[in-house]
């Protein structure tokens, strides 16, 4: 195969909620790129607090000229993933690749009205975003090839190792994981344990960074529930249904 010309990365456009996008273009500024956020306007105020990074103002408005790869990063509010991916497919036309995190919406549908799903990638990335280390790439028959070793190259520039997966809601590593915090929280409401003897159990008994139960609160139980709605209304299996007590954590924290 002869090597595939890969597209220049150094201005990036994050367009997300500010807690999902902001670790993400930290990660990017310390590899050396030029992150550029793109926010709700109500949480513009906000990440001028909290970061220098360059913050497009509600009277800006993105173009292709100005950056190399958009990466659009809503997990949980569906409806803006899907007008942003729309938005950034019209505003970026010609060959800029975009990148989509695939952690609550299977690829395949994120581009099923989509005008150039050849330079769309799914990546699949375990919360809290500033210390993964593993991005699982989704992508379609129709993908270019160059578009896909690119953001290769990008996650690898950003210290994340690589995985190719299949097309599905949640990739591997964050549908195994979230679908233990469910386990985790069925136990907890049957009474199994509390909740701390069930951490400890999981954590020293097979070796896990983090028991199921704090590992929950570290991803965002509101996250975990929107993966696990999303793996139940795409497999249709009981499995994957959210146990109650996981949505009263998700509507709490």
């Amino acid at each position: 195969m002869p090597d595939l010309e890969l597209y220049p990365i150094e201005r990036i456009l994050f367009v997300g909620p500010l807690e999902d996008v902001l670790p993400l273009a930290e990660r990017a500024r310390q590899a050396g790129q030029m992150p550029t956020l793109l926010l709700a306007p109500e949480e513009i105020e906000e990440a001028k607090q909290h970061t220098k990074i360059r913050i497009l103002q509600e009277e800006e408005h993105a173009s292709a000229d100005d950056f190399d790869v958009a990466f659009e990063c809503y997990t949980t509010d569906l409806s803006s993933k899907f007008e942003a991916m729309h938005y950034l497919e019209d505003v970026f036309s010609g060959e800029t690749p975009i990148v989509t995190l695939t952690l609550t919406s299977a690829l395949c549908d994120l581009l099923s009205d989509s005008i150039a799903p050849e330079r769309v990638v799914g990546v699949s990335l375990l919360p809290p975003f500033n210390d993964t280390a593993l991005a699982e790439l989704m992508s379609m028959p129709s993908t270019d090839p160059a578009v896909l070793a690119t953001i290769e190259s990008l996650f690898e520039s950003n210290g994340m190792k690589i995985a190719r997966v299949g097309d599905a809601p949640a990739g591997v590593l964050v549908r195994t994981v979230c679908c233990l915090i469910n386990e985790a929280y069925n136990a907890l409401q049957e009474g199994v344990a509390p909740a701390a003897d069930i951490d400890t159990a999981m954590q020293l008994g097979v070796n896990y960074p983090h028991g199921p139960i704090e590992w929950g609160n570290r991803i965002g139980t509101a996250r975990v529930e929107a993966v696990m709605d999303a793996l139940y209304n795409w497999f249709h299996e009981e499995r994957y249904r959210a146990t109650p007590l996981l949505r009263r954590a998700a509507r709490m924290q």
